[in-house]
């Protein structure tokens, strides 16, 4: 679906404003596509998170999985994605889908967790969409929207006020 570029800055304006309260703008965009979908949160640690998408793919669940890495200095996507790869490697091609993308890459959040969760409609089927988390995904988002030309430093300061 196309949208109008007033409509596009609108809605990047919106998330900046969201953002702007405190929520991280992964969250954020994540929140647009899965308004309509249950969430549960596998906080426990690694082991349940592997186990469930274990789980979602050999009984082909409909199951979109975010993994927050929160653990950016510890653990990167690279590590999880090679962990997860045994996984795509078990089942068929369109049994699972797995996508890394950085928080503070605001377009490419977007895309990624777009296609992600049509993946999973559409193949009712699982994807993993891991989420290198970062500290500067605000100022990053913040510094995308000026250099795209999106809205003027002015325009983000009014709406910091």
């Amino acid at each position: 679906m196309k949208i109008s570029f007033d409509e596009f800055k609108k809605r990047v304006m919106a998330d900046y404003k969201q953002a702007l309260s405190g929520k991280d703008i992964a969250h954020v965009v994540l929140n647009k596509f899965t308004e309509t979908c249950n969430d549960t949160n596998i906080e426990s640690g690694d082991g349940p998170m592997f186990d469930a998408i274990y789980n979602a793919a050999t009984y082909h669940r409909p199951t979109a999985f975010v993994w927050w890495n929160i653990h950016a200095n510890k653990q990167t996507n690279s590590d999880i994605l090679k962990l997860l790869s045994g996984f795509t490697s078990m089942f068929k091609s369109k049994a699972l889908s797995i996508q890394a993308v950085k928080s503070n890459d605001y377009a490419s959040l977007c895309i990624t967790l777009e296609k992600q969760i049509n993946f999973t409609r559409s193949n009712q089927a699982p994807s993993v969409t891991i989420i290198d988390m970062s500290d500067d995904s605000l100022s990053a988002f913040r510094q995308w929207i000026i250099e795209k030309n999106i809205c003027t430093e002015q325009e983000l300061n009014d709406l910091s006020n």
